[in-house]
């Protein structure tokens, strides 16, 4: 049977080089664009790569350094350990304070950004799989043309144009396989990526909130405990509302009748 095979792979391929050969010029750009296709489909499956773009569990050790040692910090470890995901909460940071809405806003703005930057690289695919078939037209034409006015020679003619038509469907369908395969890729880490950062967004803000109620409810608590107390002076009023240590006496003695003096 592995010989069998072997014969029949060997035997194909000058077969597979009779047909490139047989279609002109245009079977080599067509296999050009093939393998175009598989490289470039290659590299953005790599690009695309969840490590790259959205790290496991990077948002809650953002939002933990924000929280124990600042937003500062957590600015810093956005730079440090670059991503997607980082570049987008790194714009919630950078606006930290504002209004809730505000940084919802500014999230998803950035999350838009990131989903061109995922998407960008795959218009070479996209290209590929729309060329692909009007070359194969087009070598097909080609092939037509010359023996058009000799009917014994344009079913050879056609023989070869099918070759360049067919295989320009191979490549169209290799091409927006590997199209839509990135581009789905690119539309959920773009969707997780906006997700994770509004609530890493959210986090913050409500931990912020709470710090400050925190913060309010003890001045409130030191002002209540610092306040002047009034001192007991009771025991001073009874001391002095005694008579005997309280009364004054006086006695003025007037004398009547008597002359004054020149």
């Amino acid at each position: 049977m592995a010989v069998g095979q072997t014969t029949n792979l060997q035997s194909n391929y000058p077969d597979f080089l009779a047909a490139l050969q047989r279609g002109g010029a245009t079977m080599w750009v067509l296999t050009a664009l093939l393998i175009l296709a598989i490289i470039e489909g290659a590299i953005q499956l790599s690009f695309l790569s969840r490590r790259k773009h959205v790290p496991n569990d990077f948002d809650k050790d953002v939002v933990h350094v924000a929280d124990t040692k600042g937003i500062d910090a957590g600015i810093a470890l956005c730079k440090e350990k670059p991503s997607s995901l980082a570049r987008v909460i790194q714009a919630a940071l950078l606006r930290h304070g504002a209004p809730l809405g505000q940084i919802e806003n500014a999230v998803r703005n950035e999350a838009i950004l990131s989903r061109y930057v995922l998407l960008r690289r795959s218009r070479v695919l996209g290209w590929i799989a729309a060329i692909s078939p009007i070359l194969g037209l087009l070598g097909c034409s080609l092939n037509l043309i010359p023996v058009a006015k000799e009917s014994e020679a344009i079913f050879p003619g056609l023989e070869a144009g099918l070759y360049c038509f067919a295989f320009s469907l191979v490549i169209t369908l290799i091409a927006l396989g590997l199209y839509f395969v990135a581009r789905a890729r690119a539309f959920d880490f773009a969707h997780d990526i906006e997700v994770r950062a509004l609530d890493a967004s959210v986090t913050l803000d409500r931990k912020a909130r709470q710090s400050i109620r925190l913060i309010e409810d003890i001045e409130e608590k030191i002002k209540t405990e610092s306040m002047i107390k009034v001192p007991d002076l009771s025991d001073e009023f009874d001391e002095q509302s005694q008579p005997h240590e309280s009364a004054l006496k006086t006695n003025v003695t007037t004398h009547a009748g008597a002359p004054a003096q020149a």
